[in-house]
C-alpha cells in the first residue's frame, strides 16, 4: 500500500561551499532514507485503515522528502483514492473480527523475542528471506503472499491469513533484504487492562474516527518501538474502558518510531477517557507534541504482485 519516492536533488549551493562529494552522497543518501521510511510508514497506515473498508486491498502511496533549514522536514505523499471510512450499514465490516490473528504476545513477554521481535522476527535485524521462511513454518498461517512497491527500489511486503481465517497481516522491507515493520490485525481477545497490566501505559494516544458505531484509540509505545489499536464504539459516544479491546499492533525500528511521532500531532495518555478526549480534530485540542513533519500532496501510484 506504499509507494516510494522519487526525489531530486540540488547541490550547487553545497559546491559553492565546498562541500566534499561524499559529504554530499551522506546527505542524498539520509534524504531518501527518510523518504523510504515516510512511505513505508504510510503503507501500514492505509492498511489499518483498509480495516474500514476490505475492498480497498491494496492502497498506493508516494512519498518524497526534501530537507528544508527549518525545524521541521517536508514530505510529500498521496494516495490514489481516498479511503471511505465505514457509514453505518449493514455491510460495514466488523473491526473486532475474530477470524483475524489470534496472538496473545502483547501480553506475555518473551525474554528471547518481545516487542517489537514478533514470532522470531525483529524489524531492522530480520533478513527478508528468512522472515518469510519463518511464517512458512508457523502451521496456523498461511503462505505469506509478497508484492512489490513501485518505484521504491527494492522495496517489497508480505501479507497472509490465519488458515481458515480472514487477511490480517503484513511484514514491509524496504530494500528488499531486511524487515522494517510488522502490521497485525487481531482477534478481540485482548483488553486495554491486559495490555497495560503487561506493557505500562502508553506514552502518546491518537483517535482514528470510523463510523458511528466504530473507531480506534492508536497507544503509542516509543520505547518497545509499537503502536497498539484499540476498539472504540464509535467516535462520536465511544469511549476506551480497561476492557476495551485491542485489535492490532504494529512493531517498527526505533527511528522509523521516532519518524513517526514526528510525523504526528499527538495525546499524552489520559487514562480511559471519551473518544473526543483523544479526537485528531478536537476545537482546543491538548497535545503532548505537535507535528514537525510536514505532509504535502504529489503524484500517485500503485502496487503490484511479484
Amino acid at each position: 500500500m506504499h509507494n516510494f519516492i522519487s526525489h531530486t536533488q540540488t547541490d550547487t549551493s553545497d559546491r559553492a561551499k565546498g562541500q566534499p562529494f561524499k559529504g554530499r552522497m551522506r546527505c542524498v543518501q539520509r534524504k531518501r532514507r527518510i523518504a523510504i521510511m515516510i512511505t513505508v510508514m504510510l503503507f501500514t497506515s492505509a492498511a489499518l485503515l483498509s480495516i474500514f473498508n476490505p475492498q480497498e486491498s491494496v492502497v498506493a502511496a508516494s512519498a518524497s522528502a526534501t530537507s528544508t533549514p527549518t525545524k521541521a522536514a517536508t514530505a510529500t505523499v498521496t494516495s490514489t483514492h481516498s479511503i471511505p471510512l465505514p457509514t453505518s450499514t449493514p455491510s460495514e465490516p466488523d473491526l473486532r473480527n475474530p477470524k483475524f490473528l489470534k496472538d496473545s504476545s502483547l501480553i506475555i513477554k518473551d525474554e528471547k523475542c518481545d516487542a517489537p521481535c514478533w514470532r522470531g522476527i525483529t524489524p531492522g535485524e530480520t533478513k527478508w528471506n528468512d522472515a518469510l521462511n519463518i511464517l512458512l513454518g508457523e502451521p496456523e498461517l498461511g503462505e505469506p503472499q509478497v508484492v512489490s512497491i513501485p518505484d521504491s527500489g527494492q522495496a517489497v511486503g508480505a501479507s497472509w491469513q490465519p488458515i481458515g481465517g480472514e487477511p490480517c497481516c503484513q511484514i514491509i522491507s524496504e530494500d528488499g533484504e531486511t524487515v522494517a515493520s510488522i502490521f497485525l490485525q487481531i482477534a478481540p481477545d485482548i483488553t486495554v487492562k491486559q495490555l497495560i497490566d503487561a506493557r505500562g501505559e502508553p506514552e502518546y494516544a491518537l483517535g482514528t474516527p470510523g463510523s458511528a458505531t466504530q473507531a480506534i484509540i492508536n497507544m503509542f509505545y516509543p520505547e518497545q518501538s509499537m503502536i497498539v489499536f484499540a476498539f472504540v464504539a464509535g467516535a462520536e459516544t465511544g469511549r476506551i474502558s480497561e476492557n476495551s479491546e485491542i485489535i492490532g499492533v504494529y512493531y517498527t525500528t526505533s527511528d522509523r518510531m521516532d519518524l513517526g511521532i514526528k510525523l504526528s500531532s499527538l495525546y499524552g495518555w489520559k487514562g480511559y477517557q471519551p473518544f473526543s478526549a483523544y479526537a485528531p480534530g478536537a476545537p482546543k485540542p491538548d497535545y503532548k507534541i505537535t507535528q514537525s513533519v510536514t505532509l504535502t500532496p504529489s503524484p500517485s501510484v500503485t502496487m503490484r504482485p511479484s
